[in-house]
């Protein structure tokens, strides 16, 4: 209701303590769903957002992940955490996309520089990232909502051999895909519904056949 926002991603190339006493050790403090809800509940800007992971201890028990925070000023950050000191790490961005994806940004600053580690896949972390900066780059004006679905459209999860994390040679689709308005104060949801005719046999992907739009609002 503040007009700021939270969106957490798997990242490959973050620490996770999946055996760790949940005693203490580095699983005490809050684990990273808990973190996004009391950034909400005690935060309105990217920079209170900063200041509070901070001040808490922030611990991954069961999957490495990384966090976009945004606000309706136009700043955004990409909070990370180290694998050997568990200190937070933030890339700030005023007024500009930030795509993001499934690694760690402050290790590969230049996406210019990626190689996809498995070009026929779809789903390949650096192909998508590449894919959302060649849109931006070539993107003229102002951006509006369909441009938004349009480039989700080019990452979202939808193979049939993805060599993805834990579902290596696993069929993958999205559950869902949104859109926010943070001066609106409203999230649009697109639901999965089902699969549609293939749409790119070399890459082995179908087209997604979505629901109609859901717009939910917080009364202010």
């Amino acid at each position: 209701e503040m007009g700021l926002a939270v969106s957490a991603l798997q990242d490959g190339d973050t620490y996770t303590d999946p055996i760790a006493s949940m005693a203490g050790g580095t699983t005490s403090g809050l684990n990273f769903l808990q973190m996004l809800r009391s950034i909400l509940e005690n935060c309105a800007t990217v920079e209170e957002a900063k200041e509070h992971v901070l001040i808490n201890r922030i611990s991954m028990p069961y999957i490495g992940n990384h966090f976009l925070i945004y606000d309706r000023s136009g700043n955004a950050t990409v909070i990370e955490f180290s694998n050997s000191s568990r200190e937070a790490i933030f890339t700030d961005y005023s007024s500009t996309p930030v795509p993001l994806t499934n690694y760690a940004i402050h290790l590969r600053p230049d996406y210019t520089k990626l190689v996809p580690e498995n070009p026929k896949d779809p789903h390949d972390d650096y192909s998508r990232m590449i894919r959302l900066h060649n849109y931006i780059d070539t993107h003229e004006g102002l951006y509006n909502e369909t441009d938004i679905w349009n480039s989700m459209s080019m990452v979202e999860a939808n193979g049939n051999a993805s060599k993805e994390g834990v579902l290596t040679s696993g069929t993958v689709r999205l559950m869902y895909t949104i859109v926010t308005d943070l001066d609106e104060r409203t999230l649009t949801a697109r639901f999965y519904l089902r699969d549609g005719p293939v749409s790119d046999p070399v890459m082995g992907t179908n087209e997604l056949i979505l629901s109609d739009p859901f717009t939910f609002r917080l009364d202010r």
